[in-house]
């Protein structure tokens, strides 16, 4: 072998290093070119240092020396995804906040029970007249059951004779709040006695007084008038 021969066999392994180190500068090169065209590329964000294409270009290819072809491409595909998880930062989530009964946290209490002065019910708001309510549970029932007693009114506004009773079922709903299970049904007693008013509850069988004094009773359970 001849004294050229030799020269251009040793040569040969720094000249692939050299040029598989350019490839791998312009790779680095398009690469920070394409992230820098980026909407919001062009101003870094706070606390962050963006890394110069040059220097990202000379720590490629001050590794790429004396490394196999192989080994370089590794550093190449390494170093790429760093860049690429540096200019794409993952957005932090917010934590859901928890959901709380009531605006102050605490849970509602559970509505009064018993025979009630109240004016104000389900059967008010849709015209019927009340005289007072009850509130309680049948046969340890965890719904409770509010039962309203009155009168209907004409359209003028004044009380009739045909007494009422109004019956709707409560019960605490997802976040504790008692809330109407369905809507409430009004039944009308027997004659004109009107208006109706709650005077005992003995069981399941509700004691009311009639306009003229008398009594009738309403059984909670089939609910009719007996």
């Amino acid at each position: 072998m001849s004294e050229r021969e030799g020269d251009e066999g040793i040569g040969s392994a720094p000249k692939a290093a050299i040029g598989l180190v350019a490839v791998l500068i312009v790779a680095v090169g398009v690469f920070v070119a394409i992230a820098a065209s980026r909407p919001g590329s062009a101003q870094p964000s706070q606390g962050s240092a963006a890394v110069p294409p040059t220097q990202i270009a000379k720590s490629t290819a001050t590794a790429a020396l004396g490394m196999s072809p192989a080994k370089a491409t590794a550093l190449q595909q390494r170093e790429l995804a760093e860049q690429t998880a540096v200019a794409n930062p993952a957005k932090p989530t917010k934590p859901s906040e928890p959901m709380t009964p009531t605006p102050d946290g605490s849970k509602p209490s559970l509505p009064e029970t018993g025979i009630l002065d109240m004016h104000q019910s389900s059967a008010s708001i849709r015209g019927y007249y009340v005289s007072n309510l009850w509130q309680g549970q049948i046969d340890d029932r965890p719904a409770i059951l509010q039962v309203s007693a009155g009168s209907t009114k004409a359209d003028t506004g004044s009380l009739t004779d045909i007494g009422i009773v109004a019956v709707v079922t409560l019960a605490p709903d997802d976040h504790g709040y008692i809330v109407p299970l369905d809507d409430f049904t009004v039944y009308e007693a027997p004659g004109s006695v009107g208006p109706l008013t709650i005077v005992d509850v003995e069981g399941t069988t509700m004691v009311l007084q009639t306009a003229d004094g008398g009594t009738i009773t309403f059984d909670l359970v089939s609910l009719s008038f007996n």
